[in-house]
């Protein structure tokens, strides 16, 4: 009798546990399609690249306006109030995200001084300048 009962509880718990990590494998894969789902990822990778290919390019002197409109308003479709661009002078890396949790990063080659990158959430606007 006892037997019998171990058995049906061993069964039990293996089922149990196999459903517990069915039900967490696929809340993962929701939550990573639905990121990637949104574009959320490409856009930033996108946007991230052009603003430090952007800063490579510029001269000693001059300032940038680039328009982060679009990127305002995706943030603003994923209900993200946080920091969109966010340098990283030391490192010399520029990341931009529109949701929470991502973060898309690129790195530049020149030597911006702290301060160098601002943003107009007013305008939707990213200044830099060199």
């Amino acid at each position: 009798m006892n037997l019998k009962n171990r058995k049906a509880q061993d069964f039990l718990t293996g089922k149990i546990i196999f459903l517990i990590l069915n039900l967490l494998f696929f809340s993962i894969m929701f939550l990573f399609v639905s990121r990637v789902g949104s574009g959320a990822e490409l856009f930033e990778n996108k946007e991230s690249r052009i603003i430090s290919l952007a800063i490579d390019e510029m001269r000693d002197g001059t300032e940038l306006s680039i328009s982060l409109e679009d990127a305002y308003n995706l943030a603003e479709k994923n209900h993200f109030s946080g920091n969109i661009v966010l340098p990283d002078y030391a490192a010399g890396k520029i990341t931009v995200s529109v949701v929470a949790g991502g973060g898309g990063g690129s790195y530049y080659f020149r030597k911006l001084n702290p301060g160098s990158i601002s943003l107009d959430p007013t305008n939707k606007i990213l200044v830099i300048k060199c």
